[in-house]
């Protein structure tokens, strides 16, 4: 009989030893010369126009060295959603917009010498919010007459999938059940928790990098380095 290295076997997770002594490194141990903290100001409101945004008293805190919102937006318009580049999908994101368009929407970004410096000068940016209509469920967005919330309809395509002959199945059926069903989102688990930490380096060529990882405003093919150990929810 064939024998296995592995299969029936118990094996041992391989960085367990480092987890459990506190040995194992994770992104947030991470340090290199003239590393910079960075935080997110986010939008409180689902859809909304920055009627304005000050961010002097920001800038003038000690220890911040740039703070960037839509003015500074380099106008490169993407799609985070993008995956290949064979994804026919329009580009109507910036890095930052005059618009925001969810609660948690990017508003600006301050870079310091420390973290608790960052969240500081996030607390000092004032923004005046212009509400905007906004939509809770595909139905209502996809209304005639809606306010769109991208370009001029909330409607990108229309496609039909048909399988078989619907009126046959159902002259075929015993019972026909008619209702509304609804399944929860797919997501990746760590979707639900804090953003994982990530240490950036530009200007190193990466060539392996995914499409979407490369399709950011101003930046080459190959030339944006991406530094992650694990940042405490991985397995």
């Amino acid at each position: 009989m064939k024998t296995y290295s592995a299969i029936g076997d118990s094996l041992p997770i391989r960085d367990a030893e480092l987890k459990v002594t506190g040995r194992k490194q994770y992104v947030g141990d991470m340090r290199v010369p003239g590393m910079l903290h960075a935080a997110l100001l986010c939008s409180p409101l689902p859809h909304a126009r920055i009627k304005s945004i000050s961010t002097d008293r920001a800038r003038a805190l000690p220890g911040v060295r740039d703070v960037v919102t839509y003015r500074e937006d380099p106008g490169v318009l993407f799609n985070s959603a993008t995956r290949f580049y064979e994804h026919q999908i329009p580009n109507t994101e910036r890095i930052f917009d005059s618009t925001v368009r969810y609660v948690g929407d990017r508003v600006a970004a301050v870079a310091a010498d420390t973290p608790e410096i960052a969240q500081r000068a996030l607390e000092l940016i004032d923004v005046d919010y212009e509400p905007l209509p906004f939509y809770t469920d595909v139905e209502t967005a996809a209304r005639e007459g809606a306010y769109p919330i991208h370009g001029e309809s909330n409607v990108i395509t229309t496609m039909v999938h048909n399988a078989g002959d619907l009126e046959a199945g159902f002259a075929r059926a015993d019972r026909i059940f008619e209702d509304r069903y609804s399944t929860p989102p797919i997501r990746q688990a760590d979707d639900h928790l804090p953003q994982p930490e990530r240490l950036r380096l530009p200007d190193h060529p990466l060539p392996h990098l995914r499409p979407a990882h490369e399709q950011g405003p101003g930046v080459q093919p190959g030339h944006r380095r991406f530094l992650r150990r694990q940042a405490g929810d991985d397995h």
